[in-house]
């Protein structure tokens, strides 16, 4: 069973030393928890760990992975997915995504991570993951959104074009969660291997939960009436 703690002032640094170099760029991060295998300290046996990771890093930059270096990082990177996630945000994320911020859990059952809230936070965009990852088998479950960051370029070129609009535009993206930016969001469902992931496009911001509403309340109506001809 190991407890741990680690903080670093450098995730390049430690991940040099560790023998995955010119991964990331700068960054600080703080990752703690507690996790537990059959066999040896040295030798930890991943389809028996369980627990528990919490992390935290920021003011870093992904830089563009090579080929099966990291293949974690290249999960929390988008670098290794194919081209049909890249295509939508290629300039973000094929050429290494910088990021003010990663925040997130995980609990481990046999090998298996799960995360509900695992955030990673840009200048260029916002991503949500959750699912899990089969540390074992290095396969996938996830559902990522991407949300870009493009209410204040639109703000502000409308605001040249149009002043009175771009301002109203500026004040209404920072007064109410930046709708702009969530017009423009992508969901992804993500399966596979990490060697060959699947990816299906969910969609944008349009909620699914509409048509799902309708047939209750349709059912609803119908048990109504049954109710009443009774």
């Amino acid at each position: 069973t190991l407890d741990f703690h680690l903080k670093t002032k450098s995730i390049e640094s430690m991940l040099n030393r560790i023998g995955y170099p010119n991964a990331v760029k700068r960054g600080t991060a703080a990752i703690e928890g507690k996790l537990s295998w059959n066999g040896t300290p040295f030798a930890p046996d991943v389809p028996s760990l369980n627990g528990t990771v919490t992390f935290q890093a920021k003011d870093g930059q992904f830089r563009k992975l090579e080929p099966g270096m990291g293949r974690v990082l290249g999960i929390l990177s988008l670098q290794s997915l194919p081209r049909r996630i890249t295509l939508d945000f290629r300039d973000i994320f094929s050429e290494g995504f910088a990021f003010d911020s990663i925040e997130g859990k995980a609990l481990v059952t046999r090998g298996v991570a799960q995360t509900d809230d695992l955030t990673i936070r840009g200048p260029a965009a916002q991503v949500a993951m959750k699912g899990s990852v089969d540390l074992a088998k290095e396969t996938q479950n996830l559902t990522v959104r991407v949300q870009p960051a493009l209410g204040e370029s639109v703000a502000t070129g409308v605001l040249f074009l149009h002043p009175v609009t771009g301002i109203t535009t500026w004040a209404v993206n920072k007064l109410f969660g930046r709708p702009l930016d969530q017009i423009f969001a992508f969901e992804y469902a993500i399966t596979g291997s990490w060697e060959d992931p699947k990816v299906e496009k969910l969609g944008g911001n349009a909620p699914k939960a509409k048509p799902v509403a309708a047939k209750d309340d349709a059912a609803a109506s119908e048990t109504a009436k049954e109710g009443s001809s009774q």
